[in-house]
């Protein structure tokens, strides 16, 4: 299996939650993100978490400011962490490629997993985000350096490598720089992108 495979990468998450869950005592780096995010929803608006993993930190986050929370992910042994967790909250077991959730979302979070897609899964993926974002809804995501691999410090196992690798791969995203989050706001005409 490769690396950017869909099922090697949910095995290393699930393999590796238990870690992953035990390193989150680190500073919040994305509060400026999430916080710039957060002034363009409407208060105590319903965000979903894309990718959310074991909940730390974007998803803690967004229940302190007093959203509504909904989390997605394709790992079931990070899900286990966040039910755990946060019992109240609607959690989901999902590929986002085929995501389909019925409902529609003020904000989506896509922190840290769109560079798991490749370039075409990402803009297919793209289109089911925009299907469960209300009009004037806001996507805040990251995208990753092209030529990055990934191995953080929780993980033990194999690296996965981001599966678009260029930087070229990543136009979809209109970023002058890979590894920075993107805004992009959800229109009644166009989808509009702001760094």
């Amino acid at each position: 299996m490769s690396a950017t495979d869909p099922e090697t990468t949910r095995a290393v998450y699930d393999a590796e939650a238990a870690a992953f869950d035990a390193q989150q005592s680190r500073p919040l780096f994305e509060a400026r993100w999430l916080a710039r995010f957060a002034a363009g929803l409407p208060a105590a608006g319903h965000v979903l978490d894309l990718g959310c993993g074991a909940g730390e930190h974007i998803a803690r986050w967004f229940m302190a400011e007093g959203f509504r929370l909904t989390g997605v992910d394709v790992a079931p042994a990070m899900l286990d962490i966040t039910l755990r967790c946060w019992p109240e909250v609607d959690w989901y077991e999902a590929d986002m490629r085929s995501l389909d959730l019925g409902q529609r979302f003020d904000g989506i979070v896509v922190w840290d997993s769109l560079y798991h897609l490749t370039s075409d899964d990402q803009r297919r993926t793209l289109s089911r985000i925009a299907d469960h974002l209300r009009s004037g809804g806001t996507l805040l995501a990251t995208v990753a350096p092209g030529q990055a691999r990934l191995k953080v410090r929780w993980q033990t196992g194999p690296s996965i490598t981001p599966a678009c690798r260029r930087p070229d791969t990543h136009s979809c995203w209109r970023t002058t720089a890979c590894g920075s989050p993107a805004f992009l706001r959800k229109t009644p005409s166009a989808t509009t992108t702001a760094c």
